[in-house]
């Protein structure tokens, strides 16, 4: 990856856990980071059982499966099909609404 490091993924109960993340998702994130030109700040990341238990318990909502890989294979395929314009055009709506 050029723009992240693997660290900013990791589960804050376990170092090195980053590397567990799903390497197309990040080299899709990572190339969206070199279209948007801007630094953009990671605050979810790959996540332990133990932890989501952690945070369940300080009352925060907590999924228990994934969305993400459906989400990101959906957006695999769709992202095979864009031009470059119309990849930079759907990066720009998606930055606007954040």
């Amino acid at each position: 990856m050029i723009y992240f490091k693997l660290s900013e993924f990791d589960s804050p109960d376990l170092p090195g856990s980053g590397a567990k993340m799903c390497q197309v998702f990040l080299a899709a994130l990572d190339s969206a980071r070199g279209m948007y030109g801007k630094p953009m700040r990671i605050t979810n990341g790959f996540r332990t059982k133990e932890y989501g238990k952690l945070l369940q318990q300080r009352g925060y909502e907590v999924a228990t499966k994934s969305a993400h890989y459906v989400c990101l294979r959906l957006s695999r395929l769709m992202w095979q099909y864009l031009s470059q314009t119309s990849k930079q055009e759907f990066l720009n709506k998606l930055i606007n609404k954040i």
